[in-house]
């Protein structure tokens, strides 16, 4: 959706999910239910981007680019070019999720090199130490 009005294959937009499983309102909080929720049940995921004629969805971009952690505000694009620079890391993202106490952590996604292993505590060290 862009501007409330449903895009077409192949045109960018804001991604919105709907279902039973897609997540819960939030405890104790109804402005962050309210601000992640649209008309009709569909949750506003913050996220940019379009499908395919297969019907495969590809992100693109992130509606709110920043994400404060601690105090700090930080660009997802930022965390994701440290990643980068850890020898196994071919790609990564990071995604904000919202803790219970309704603070933003961010979650990296990665994928590995080929033949170049690293377990998630090897990462989240390599982080450790630049942090």
């Amino acid at each position: 959706m862009v501007s409330g009005a449903e895009v077409g294959m192949n045109e960018q937009g804001l991604i919105l999910l709907r279902g039973q499983t897609v997540v819960s309102p939030y405890w104790k909080n109804d402005k962050a239910t309210f601000e992640d929720f649209e008309r009709n049940g569909w949750r506003n995921t913050g996220d940019i981007g379009f499908y395919d004629k297969d019907g495969n969805v590809f992100l693109v971009d992130r509606e709110k680019q920043m994400i404060k952690v601690d105090g700090f505000q930080v660009t997802p694009q930022e965390l994701e070019s440290i990643l980068l620079t850890h020898p196994s890391i071919a790609e990564a993202a990071i995604v904000p999720a919202t803790k219970v106490n309704q603070q933003e952590i961010p979650v990296a996604f990665v994928v590995l090199k080929p033949r170049v292993p690293a377990t998630a505590e090897q990462i989240k060290e390599f982080i450790n130490g630049i942090f």
